[in-house]
């Protein structure tokens, strides 16, 4: 059985207070509760990196758009180079904890996290490529 409240196992079923959330618990004879579902930390890991990767690719295209030579595009650039990897990664490594642990949520923040490292991370390479190439 499992506490309404919190969603930890409890030790046998004639337990009435939870040990680890100290919730009452008032169950009738045979009630069994599933546990909460949790999101892993690591899909929301990739989405957060996701996220800033398409932050800084976006100020990166906008420093290639305006043609600016400003250190921006550089400082943007670069870190878009650092966090696109580390978006994959952990995009991918939530999308396998998510296939071994059917019970933890968040298989779409690691897809978008991976998702979102793949394009913005082309992108800025693509504008920093161009840049150098053409100057």
């Amino acid at each position: 059985m499992f506490c309404p409240e919190c969603g930890k196992a409890l030790p046998n079923a004639s337990t009435r207070v939870c040990p680890s959330c100290k919730t009452s618990v008032l169950l009738p004879p045979g009630a069994v509760f599933a546990p909460i579902r949790t999101v892993s930390k690591r899909c929301t890991a990739a989405l957060i990196l996701g996220l800033l990767t398409a932050l800084f690719g976006t100020l990166t295209l906008l420093c290639r758009i305006l043609d600016t030579r400003l250190p921006v595009l550089g400082a943007a650039a670069g870190t878009t180079f650092f966090l696109a990897p580390l978006a994959c990664v952990f995009g991918l490594s939530g999308i396998l904890v998510r296939l071994r642990h059917p019970e933890k949520r968040g298989l779409i923040r690691a897809v978008l996290g991976l998702l979102l490292g793949l394009l913005f991370g082309a992108l800025a390479a693509y504008c920093v490529l161009r840049r150098m190439l053409l100057y």
